[in-house]
């Protein structure tokens, strides 16, 4: 369970955030949060790649002090104890009366937004995320997941019933303050088609935002409350406050890590921080610049997912060690390279080897 764990449990609001942060997000109408893993009584961990998440239901008390009135439950880690601890989750915030949004008992369930209505004004609210082990099925529940033609016809569909829509979108890589040239794309795609603020999570890094045809476009948002991890990036988020009227405007306030909970940036943190974004945000109108710095980054991850697709480390560092090359590139030959990326670049090979894995993992 998480560090903090107490300070939820014990609803110990002040211990968590501090007065300050405390108070300012008391100034807020609405306060919405992304829930980064179940609610659960007991655990029942799944097979998976990557750390099995969930916090105790007691969790609860300290989420409902905070008065949360939205979660977003489409991320990554929602289904980290199967549909036991996704059904726990949804039974814990009903009994608290905490609505939530991006997860369901199915697909069609998931895939449903929310509506707030306050003065006059009606804002729709809708939240993917990427597929990992965490995707909502016909039959099976789980997070809604990103499929590009159900959230252009959701666009379209909040467009005739809204006066703002606001899409929260769990992906992105970790630790990499850009988005890569195919999410900016698909988010000012997401604008096109109707919405008004796009924003992502998951990376754990701050990263950068963009104002596209009159829509906010934010790529990555950084972490909260969120007490794992010790990657420098990962110790600094940014809170969004959204002001909707006759007009939108975003206003972001820095927060840091203090251990397993969170306060206010200090203000020459605060200063560093934003300029630092807004210098990143700068760099977004250059298209080249993005596709050039993506392609380094993954030049850079290259020798990690080598590793894991070969999957015997051992090999590859004997080999490194006799040949004095460096990187996992130089134990494959080009055609193997080639075989590789094919195998993941064909829509037909990309779908064949999924379902062949899912079967797989299914018997073991």
């Amino acid at each position: 369970m998480p560090e903090n764990a107490d300070f939820f449990e014990g609803a110990e609001i002040q211990n968590l955030l501090g007065n300050v942060l405390w108070d300012y997000l008391k100034e807020a109408d609405y306060r919405i949060f992304n829930l980064e893993g179940p609610l659960i009584e007991k655990e029942t961990p799944i097979w998976k790649d990557g750390p099995v998440l969930g916090a105790s239901v007691n969790t609860i008390h300290g989420i409902k002090a905070m008065q949360a009135n939205l979660l977003s439950l489409a991320n990554n880690h929602i289904l980290d104890h199967g549909e036991e601890g996704l059904q726990s989750t949804f039974q814990i915030l009903a009994t608290a009366n905490i609505d939530y949004v991006g997860a369901g008992f199915n697909i069609e369930e998931a895939k449903k937004s929310y509506f707030i209505k306050k003065n006059d004004i009606k804002v729709g609210i809708c939240s993917y995320a990427e597929h990992e082990f965490n995707i909502a099925g016909c039959n099976t529940g789980g997070a809604n997941p990103v499929c590009h033609e159900n959230i252009r016809q959701e666009m379209e569909n909040l467009r005739q019933k809204c006066d703002y829509i606001i899409v929260i979108y769990h992906g992105m890589k970790e630790f990499y303050q850009y988005p890569s040239p195919e999410i900016q794309k698909l988010f000012r795609q997401i604008a096109d088609w109707g919405a008004d603020i796009v924003l992502a999570q998951h990376s754990h890094c701050i990263g950068c935002a963009e104002i596209y045809h009159e829509s906010h476009l934010i790529y990555g948002q950084g972490n909260f409350l969120f007490p794992y991890g010790e990657h420098p990036l990962s110790q600094y988020g940014l809170l969004v406050k959204i002001y909707l009227g006759s007009r939108l405007n975003v206003e972001y306030l820095p927060v840091k890590k203090v251990k397993f909970t969170v306060r206010c940036a200090e203000p020459h943190e605060t200063q560093k921080i934003m300029e630092s974004f807004y210098a990143r945000s700068l760099q977004l109108q250059n298209s080249s610049f993005i596709k050039m710095n993506y392609e380094s980054f993954a030049e850079s991850k290259l020798d990690h997912y080598l590793k894991i697709l070969n999957g015997n480390h051992l090999m590859i560092r004997i080999w490194q060690r006799l040949s004095k090359k460096s990187g996992a590139g130089s134990y494959y030959k080009k055609e193997v390279l080639c075989k590789i990326l094919n195998c993941f670049q064909c829509e037909s090979h990309r779908e064949l080897i999924i379902k062949a894995l899912q079967k797989a993992i299914s018997e073991c």
